[in-house]
């Protein structure tokens, strides 16, 4: 069984990053530079080059944690946006219900 963010790639400039860091290595030396992303936890560089290893369950494991690291930064993201939509709403209502 596959994990689905393993055939994927990630958005955003540091899939470009992962993908321009390992391109054109051989297996061994993907690899090297994968494990040294992984270890200063830079995971979606990571991912990238396991992918370009032919290691996917390693790549798996560093889209898991790159998604994790993420986590806190989408989750205020989110929270903003909602506060957003919630005002745009609110500025709706007062337009209809307000005399002119």
């Amino acid at each position: 069984m596959s994990i689905a963010a393993a055939k994927t790639p990630a958005s955003g400039a540091t899939s470009v990053i992962g993908q321009n860091a390992c391109r054109g290595l051989d297996s061994k030396a993907a690899r090297e530079r994968a494990d040294l992303f992984f270890r200063k936890a830079k995971y979606r560089q990571a991912a990238q080059c396991y992918l370009i290893a032919g290691k996917k369950p390693q790549a798996d494991l560093a889209f898991i944690k790159a998604t994790a690291a993420d986590a806190p930064g989408t989750k205020r993201q989110l929270a903003a946006n909602a506060s957003q939509v919630k005002e745009q709403i609110r500025r709706i209502r007062e337009a209809f219900t307000s005399p002119h």
